[in-house]
């Protein structure tokens, strides 16, 4: 569990293999801050809106796709795609350009979205 100084009313917990270095890729990824409290690793907003992500060691790996992910959003397909390369060069790997997001995933496989409005406009 998280430090209690440090909870929002929502948080997302990553399950991970290197928490420091997950946290680094994610509080980059989110525009976040990488803080170690409490003896976790966390990505917090430093505006205080979105919520705490904070980052749990377990010894299994990664094994099947996620069943939640975070959606991370754009006004413009250009904002989407400056990201997916800022992430790219920081460990990410795009998978593919779908009609209104491009599927991601993070250093240790877990999957997200960068989120624009469609190609088309629709």
């Amino acid at each position: 569990m998280t430090d209690p100084d440090v909870r929002t009313r929502i948080q997302v917990c990553i399950d991970c293999a290197d928490a420091e270095a997950l946290a680094e890729f994610w509080a980059r990824a989110l525009s976040h801050e990488q803080h170690f409290i409490g003896g976790w690793q966390h990505a917090i907003d430093p505006a205080g809106v979105g919520p705490v992500v904070w980052f749990q060691p377990v010894p299994e790996p990664k094994a099947v796709k996620n069943r939640l992910h975070l959606d991370i959003w754009f006004d413009t397909e250009g904002g989407a795609t400056q990201r997916r390369d800022q992430l790219l060069d920081i460990g990410a790997t795009a998978l593919r350009r779908e009609h209104d997001f491009w599927l991601m995933l993070d250093p240790e496989g877990n999957e997200f979205c960068l989120c624009s409005a469609p190609i088309d406009g629709g």
